[in-house]
């Protein structure tokens, strides 16, 4: 008898049902399965249990069954240990894209890389009070192939205290026994910084409370790193001077509250074909890569926090897509971006999930 019900009936009701009662009717059945399955359903029961506003699946994926099986059983929701080795608060945390590492910043200025397992142990430790003579580490974020990790920190107790802040960033090697490659000033310390390519990264220069400007970092080559002497903190001086890093563009902005400086590479989508299109039979096929690693197939936005922490400035960097071009000093650009406003309310910070969706 059940079998006889019209699949208009059975998805009216399925619509209602709990995750696993959906999963719990396909053994009634192959017809209920069939139905249970449709992608309509699971892309209600997607934005119920989410609270989704799209209603348009993510670029390079197909199934809305396949995002729910992806976000119930593969989201890290159970506590399996707890990591005691800082001595002071803990202020950021950064995964490695391989899933392999986990990096921790903190009050006590140390940067820790630890190694997932069971149990989770600690790989890379380094003190950059000591080293650099920094005051706390407050953000790391690894490039795309994890070879290099980016550490962000602030030194306050410097000459120039009375003034701002110093911002510092530094690069580890993580193939060279996690040894610092270079050492670059960042200013406000608060917008941080993010990695353009595998091998560029982007940070600030605050001309003066209301120009900012994002300089380019290229990581040393390996011939010259061979040849260089041991990475000493920079000068205070050449910092507030701008000598070091290349320009890609100045703006307008509020430094105080102009903050969390991030990257994102997001996919183009390929034009549908039209019935006018001419194609010819004898023609191969091309798999669009969507991969957001591919310079060549995505659009790089420069994303942060302004305003009065209250919305998100996003600008496209239209003329930026290989490395060369983050080498060559530029002059100043047309600074065009989209705003997303969150009136009467704060942000204070913001992360992009690895596949910058």
């Amino acid at each position: 008898m059940w079998q006889d019900i019209p699949d208009t009936w059975l998805l009216e009701i399925f619509q209602y049902l709990k995750f696993q009662d959906l999963v719990n009717i396909t053994a009634v059945c192959k017809k209920w399965q069939r139905v249970a399955l449709d992608e309509t359903l699971w892309r209600k029961l997607m934005r119920r249990t989410y609270n989704l506003k799209s209603t348009d699946l993510a670029p390079g994926k197909d199934s809305w069954y396949s995002e729910y099986k992806r976000f119930y059983y593969h989201t890290p929701a159970i506590e399996s240990e707890v990591l005691t080795d800082h001595t002071d608060e803990v202020l950021d945390v950064a995964f490695s894209h391989n899933g392999k590492y986990v990096c921790t910043t903190s009050k006590d200025c140390t940067v820790k890389v630890w190694e997932i397992g069971f149990p989770t142990t600690l790989k890379y430790s380094a003190d950059l009070k000591e080293m650099l003579e920094w005051s706390l580490t407050q953000y790391a974020v690894f490039n795309k192939t994890d070879d290099y990790l980016l550490v962000c920190g602030v030194n306050i107790n410097g000459p120039y205290y009375n003034e701002f802040f110093m911002g510092h960033g530094a690069i580890f090697d993580m193939t060279q026994d996690f040894t610092i490659i270079r050492v670059m000033g960042m200013n406000p310390p608060h917008l941080f910084a993010d990695w353009a390519d595998t091998e560029v990264c982007l940070g600030g220069y605050a001309t003066n409370h209301d120009h900012l400007t994002i300089n380019s970092f290229k990581v040393p080559d390996k011939r010259t790193r061979m040849n260089q002497e041991p990475v000493k903190p920079p000068d205070p001086q050449e910092i507030l001077d701008n000598t070091d890093g290349n320009r890609l563009c100045t703006f307008y902005a509020d430094c105080n509250h102009t903050m969390n400086l991030m990257v994102a590479n997001v996919p183009i989508k390929p034009k549908p074909l039209t019935p006018k299109c001419d194609i010819n039979r004898n023609a191969n096929s091309v798999i669009y890569n969507r991969d957001r690693n591919n310079s060549d197939t995505c659009i790089k936005y420069l994303i942060f926090v302004a305003g009065i922490h209250d919305c998100i400035i996003l600008h496209k960097l239209k003329d930026v897509k290989t490395s060369k071009d983050f080498d060559e000093a530029n002059a100043v650009r047309p600074f065009s971006y989209d705003v997303i406003r969150r009136p009467g309310q704060y942000i204070s910070g913001m992360k992009l999930s690895h596949d910058h969706r």
